[in-house]
């Protein structure tokens, strides 16, 4: 798999990052020291609540409960629409959380529950204190106020970029050799791509025959956002835009969400240093990844590492892929209620960079 480097100008004596370093080093080789990006993250958490106070008739009642809720915790927040039409202009605040409805989630009016998402501020990846409190902050108060539930249709969508908002083709490409790597492709069909465009037809590229393609009503192959990693959001070009991770399921824990971004903050970091060294005539193996994974949390001095290993613990390698299912009527106009959802991360991220020219300026 990956080959590790010998410790030169990182010195640790923790037992935990001596124990990963031994056990990755069963098949490694000697490369340069870690040049480990600094990374942005905004995360996406799609919910279905009720109210533990009131049996709201309406889900605009509903969100303005969670903002007067998350803002007594200290969460700057605000509710807006997620109709494109019905935008205020402008973009959407970085800073803060975002309540917007989701109606790629089914909701239960009469039982007064409703689907909704929550779109967190872009935030340091390796500023662990902070997003830590934030997320488990916002996910005790969703908790303690609000019953909180999830279905087939909910998920915890992780948006990384790094902290300059740009991404560099090699940077790219290297996220993306890792991507296919752990899904058992060759990381030589990435190389060849010489732009970003190209590297988001590769990897979210779909068929006007597939299910997807036929809900959707495509009349020819088209690029979709609903794959385990999304790159089309690269699609503005010259290295705007996010990588998202979209695989986890809906999260009612605090825990969870927490997990899910150190794995893709410490993979993303992973990969921009060492995916020349994969070598894809091995089998990918989910231990040699747990193992990397975790080196890379001792490194960056992540918190709560524990989550990451008891994600890895319990998880086992398929041994086949997944079957095609047939796409249920609820399904397919989901998929058509995502072509006109407003893109409110892609806002936010326009928004971030605004700010980083007016710093520069």
């Amino acid at each position: 798999m990956y080959g590790l480097p010998r410790h030169r100008g990182v010195v640790r004596h923790d037992d935990n990052h001596h124990r990963h370093r031994q056990q990755a080093e069963r098949t490694s080789a000697v490369l340069p020291p870690s040049t480990t990006r600094e990374y942005m993250f905004c995360i996406e958490l799609g919910l279905v609540l009720r109210s533990r106070h009131s049996s709201h008739g309406g889900l605009h009642a509903l969100e303005r409960e969670i903002s007067v809720q998350l803002a007594k915790a200290g969460i700057a927040n605000h509710v807006t629409s997620s109709d494109e039409r019905r935008k205020k202009s402008g973009s959407d605040n970085f800073q803060e959380w975002t309540i917007v409805s989701d109606r790629t989630i089914q909701s239960q009016p009469k039982d007064h529950r409703y689907g909704l998402k929550l779109v967190s501020p872009f935030m340091h990846f390796s500023r662990f204190d902070g997003w830590i409190a934030q997320i488990r902050t916002v996910m005790d108060v969703l908790n303690r106020e609000f019953e909180v539930t999830t279905t087939h249709q909910c998920g915890t969508h992780v948006h990384i970029v790094p902290v300059c908002g740009i991404w560099g083709l090699s940077h790219v490409k290297a996220l993306a050799k890792s991507i296919v790597y752990f899904e058992r492709c060759f990381d030589g069909l990435i190389e060849a791509q010489p732009t970003f465009q190209e590297l988001a037809g590769l990897l979210n590229w779909c068929g006007r025959s597939s299910p997807t393609g036929l809900a959707l009503g495509q009349s020819a192959d088209f690029q979709h956002d609903a794959f385990r990693w999304n790159f089309t959001n690269l699609n503005e070009g010259g290295g705007l835009g996010t990588i998202e991770f979209r695989q986890p399921p809906g999260a009612t824990s605090s825990s969870d969400p927490v997990m899910w971004v150190l794995l893709v903050g410490c993979f993303a970091q992973l990969s921009c240093s060492y995916a020349d060294s994969l070598k894809p005539h091995r089998p990918a193996e989910l231990s040699s990844l747990g193992e990397w994974v975790l080196y890379q949390a001792e490194l960056a001095n992540a918190k709560h590492k524990s989550l990451l290993r008891a994600l890895f613990a319990q998880a086992t390698m398929p041994h086949t892929p997944a079957k095609p299912v047939n796409m249920k009527a609820d399904d397919e106009q989901r998929l058509r209620d995502r072509v006109t959802e407003r893109k409110i991360v892609s806002e936010k991220y326009r928004k971030y960079m605004s700010s980083q020219r007016a710093v520069v300026a």
